[in-house]
C-alpha cells in the first residue's frame, strides 16, 4: 500500500536537504547521494536546542506569574469581603488612644 502523499513528502525532504547542502550544513559523501553533517550543522542544532530551552523556561515563568497574580487577586477579594462582613467594620472601632489618655 502506497502513502497518498508520498511524492509531496519526498519533494519536501529533498528541498530541505538541498537547502542544507546550499548553506553548508550538510556536505555530499561520495557519489551515492548520501550526505553527512558538518560542524555548522551541529552548531545550528545546539543553538536551536538552547532557544527551545529558553522558550520553555520563559513559558514556565509566565505561568508562575499568572498563577501568583491570581492567588494575590483571590486573597485581596477574600480580605475585602471579610472586612465588609465584620460587624461594625473598621470605621466603627473604638478609638483606644482617647480612652487611655490621661488629662493633666
Amino acid at each position: 500500500m502506497r502513502h497518498p502523499n508520498k511524492l509531496n513528502h519526498w519533494r519536501q525532504v529533498k528541498n530541505i536537504i538541498d537547502s542544507l547542502l546550499y548553506t553548508g550544513e550538510l556536505k555530499p559523501k561520495g557519489t551515492s547521494g548520501s550526505v553527512v553533517p558538518t560542524g555548522k550543522a551541529y552548531a545550528s542544532l545546539m543553538d536551536w536546542k538552547r532557544e527551545i530551552a529558553r522558550e520553555k523556561s520563559q513559558l514556565k515563568r509566565e505561568v508562575f506569574v499568572i498563577i501568583l497574580t491570581a492567588l494575590i487577586a483571590f486573597g485581596t477579594v477574600k480580605q475585602a469581603l471579610a472586612g465588609e462582613m465584620c460587624p461594625g467594620g473598621i470605621s466603627q472601632q473604638r478609638d483606644i488612644t482617647k480612652e487611655n489618655s490621661v488629662d493633666l
